[in-house]
């Protein structure tokens, strides 16, 4: 009766091995021909562009275009507007905080406006 009962529990135990490793092998051949998506998160970015005209005037006096670059950036948690040579010219009163998240991101890396006209457009658009 023992030798019986080895036998079946033997038997027994060779099914379920041989039933877990056919599904295992079902598993992963499923898992190896599926396709992995991976999606992209859409980012809204600003581009800050100067007119041809505005950009050919301004070329033509060296001096004068290096005194107007200007680096717009967040300061303190405002808006920073600083020359050529980084010294602070100006502060909007405008919280970054309450600007769209991708405003916010371009304020903190900072970003270079040419031109005086072209940086009191800017300052329009945040204080607008």
């Amino acid at each position: 009766m023992k030798k019986c009962y080895m036998i079946l529990t033997a038997a027994f135990s060779t099914i379920m091995l041989l039933i877990v490793i056919f599904a295992f092998n079902i598993i992963r051949s499923n898992i190896d021909h599926t396709k992995i998506v991976i999606k992209e998160i859409a980012v809204t970015e600003y581009v800050y562009i100067t007119d041809a005209e505005t950009e050919a005037t301004e070329s033509t006096n060296t001096e004068k275009l290096i005194d107007e670059i200007y680096t717009v950036k967040e300061h303190m948690g405002l808006i920073g507007v600083f020359g050529a040579d980084g010294t602070l010219i100006r502060v909007i009163e405008t919280n970054i905080k309450a600007l769209p998240e991708a405003d916010r991101r371009l304020l903190q890396e900072g970003f270079e406006v040419v031109g005086s006209q072209r940086l009191n457009s800017i300052i329009e658009d945040y204080t607008g």
